[in-house]
């Protein structure tokens, strides 16, 4: 019989709880009079009643929503906030203490029609979060002295955009919701990493809400999931955690939420790279280097063993000190940096250092420097981070920039018959300086670094002899537009213009020949740098017999040879001595093997030798004989030759050649 709920029941209008005095607000007193005992009375019906409905619909929210429709007037007139019947219907609320700010510090959610939906609601409720999202609940980060509470920020933040996807249908929010929070419920990892970039991802939902619009937010889980993989392969490296954390956190400020699943999985790679560049530490560098050149055991089988070992001994000492106490950057600074989402501060930095005061009169690293910059440049020009060279890799260049330099001293003075004061003692006098390197320790870009040094401050010319086609392809197409950053022109063959020219051994064989029979080789102005030096030298015969086309007996031998294959008897031109060997060829031919042999080439059969396993391979240089002459004319109409020989080719005394 309470006032206002006079209404039938199928039309109720429980709003008239809210409506002008005296059953809207509270009944008010005129000025300096007490409200009177009647209207008190009132007023305490009417809270008991709001409350009531708000149970009622606490116990049965699919169905009983009457509490419902008053809002949001009820938060404005008889549950304000501070209100004991605020505090009241907060108690009734059930909510988990670490969420109920969500309702005490403002009217935003209470005020929003889909909190109060059946599938909403027990999100906040207690016994439902502890019993489907412990985990969540229990994850919390304390940054700066403040406890960020991952599951209370976090549906929040959901609620916030998915109200925005669902178009206010409260069934729709509650079910992109609750998709989000079991996936992450399941990953106490992802957990973690989402607290540690949340404040960014809230403060980006807030900015920016739409650019959430095109986005399921189930991404969010992939986004972790790589994000942990991303943080744990360099757990333990603090340089490169902070690098890594400011480069996710750069992600999710400054690119579309779209981009977010494949650069945080591209960020896996990053983290790789970067982890080898923090991880690398100069003073065991350089402690490595020397322990080798001061072991006199590293040296006792070698020729002239003391002399071997001084020389790098002083290369190593004098490298180190050229090098410095830090190298090309300073790697504290590097962590202050947010390199890798703008990479232009890294190589700013490296720049940087050559205006130190300790590295302005050192030549050798002002050109490292400015090799390195411009490098790191081209990486950021083809979307890579601008990570700096190894120090190991440095040291390589270095020594290898020394050596050549001292080589070049004792040329000089030896052919003007001056005694120079020198490394090379006695007759000890090494023109070949071979750094040993892994797979993977990054022998392509030591030698790109070495060929535009040794262009740019010997004047030099540069022969880079390549292991395979596959390798030099690969090679020419990832550093000819590098060397172009120089001014530096570049090839895929030996001409006699091009500042760098890659090259195979088969190319490089084919240059000296043609050169040194017209009278006119000269390589004292080129340097030669060697790609696998084990397998193009080491392994390789020393010496090879080049023949040429016999053009007298060239016909003969093709006239036997067809009449073999025919089947017919020998030619009446035919010489008797030159039938008979055309016979022995042929004979050789047939009892030759595919596989151990020849095998497929660019061009009919090609010739395989015998490699240092024991096995059969392809030469570098291509080999050829009679019975494959004869053999790729009977299987595919090759024309067949008779050659002579022509020249014999010393390995050893082509490299000489070079300056």
């Amino acid at each position: 019989s309470t006032p206002g709920l006079a209404a039938a029941p199928s039309t109720p209008k429980p709003a008239s709880l809210l409506t002008p005095s005296p059953v809207g607000t509270a009944p008010s007193a005129r000025k300096g009079e007490a409200l009177g005992a009647e209207d008190r009375a009132l007023v305490d019906r009417l809270d008991t009643v709001a409350l009531c409905l708000a149970r009622l619909f606490l116990d049965k929210p699919d169905k009983l929503r009457a509490f419902p429709v008053l809002i949001p007037e009820v938060f404005v007139s008889r549950m304000k906030l501070g209100a004991p019947l605020r505090k009241r219907l907060h108690t009734l609320l059930g909510f988990d203490s670490r969420l109920e700010y969500l309702i005490a510090e403002n009217d935003d959610l209470v005020n929003a029609l889909f909190f109060w939906h059946h599938k909403v609601l027990p999100l906040f409720r207690k016994d439902y979060v502890d019993q489907a999202y412990r985990s969540l609940n229990g994850a919390v980060l304390t940054i700066d002295g403040q406890e960020l509470h991952l599951y209370s920020a976090f549906l929040k933040f959901l609620l916030r955009i998915n109200e925005r996807a669902g178009g206010g249908d409260p069934d729709e929010i509650a079910s992109r919701t609750k998709e989000v929070l079991d996936q992450f419920e399941r990953e106490p990892e992802q957990q973690q990493f989402l607290l540690s970039v949340f404040k960014r991802l809230d403060a980006r939902s807030h900015e920016r809400p739409e650019d959430f619009d095109e986005i399921k937010l189930t991404m969010l889980t992939d986004v972790a999931a790589n994000g942990v993989y991303t943080m744990r392969s360099v757990k333990g490296m603090a340089l490169c955690e902070k690098a890594m954390t400011t480069l996710l956190q750069g992600y999710i400020d400054k690119h579309e939420p779209l981009e977010w699943s494949s650069l945080f999985k591209e960020a896996a790679k990053v983290s790789y790279m970067l982890k080898y560049m923090f991880r690398e530490s100069l003073p065991l560098a350089k402690s490595k280097f020397l322990d080798f050149v001061t072991s006199k055991d590293n040296f006792k089988k070698m020729p002239n063993a003391t002399e071997t070992q001084e020389l790098l001994r002083k290369l190593v000492q004098d490298t180190i000190a050229s090098y410095g106490q830090v190298g090309i950057f300073d790697p504290a600074a590097l962590a202050t940096l947010d390199f890798l989402n703008q990479p232009m501060q890294l190589v700013d930095l490296v720049r940087e250092s050559m205006t130190r005061p300790s590295r302005e009169a050192k030549k050798d690293m002002q050109l490292l420097t400015e090799i390195t910059a411009k490098w790191m440049e081209y990486m950021v020009d083809q979307k890579f981070p601008p990570l700096t060279p190894h120090h190991t890799q440095a040291f390589v260049v270095l020594m290898m920039a020394r050596f050549y330099k001292t080589i070049q001293a004792q040329v000089e003075s030896r052919a003007s018959g001056k005694s120079v004061k020198g490394l090379f003692k006695n007759k000890f006098a090494p023109k070949a300086f071979v750094a040993q390197m892994s797979t993977g320790e990054g022998k392509s870009i030591v030698i790109a670094m070495m060929a535009i040094y040794t262009a740019l401050h010997f004047k030099k010319r540069v022969h880079v002899l390549e292991n395979n086609e596959g390798l030099l392809e690969r090679d020419f197409a990832t550093y000819e537009p590098f060397y172009r950053q120089f001014g530096l022109l570049c090839s895929k063959s030996i001409d006699l213009t091009s500042d760098i020219c890659y090259c195979l051994k088969k190319q490089n064989n084919a240059f000296f020949n043609k050169h040194i029979l017209l009278g006119d080789l000269d390589l004292s102005e080129t340097v030669l740098i060697v790609d696998e030096v084990d397998d193009l030298v080491v392994n390789e015969k020393p010496s090879l017999m080049y023949n040429t086309r016999d053009e007298l007996l060239t016909p003969q031998y093709k006239a036997c040879y067809s009449a073999l294959i025919a089947g017919e008897a020998k030619p009446d031109d035919a010489e008797r001595p030159v039938w008979e060997d055309c016979v022995r060829i042929a004979r050789e031919a047939a009892s030759k093997m595919e596989g151990l042999d020849y095998a497929p080439g660019d061009k009919g059969w090609a010739m395989l030798e015998i490699g240092p396993d024991g096995t059969p391979r392809a030469p570098k240089v291509p080999l050829t004989d009679d019975w494959l002459v004869y053999k790729n004319y009977k299987d595919f109409g090759i024309e067949p030759t008779k050659d002579t020989f022509r020249n014999c080719l010393c390995t050893p005394y082509m490299y000489n050649k070079y300056a």
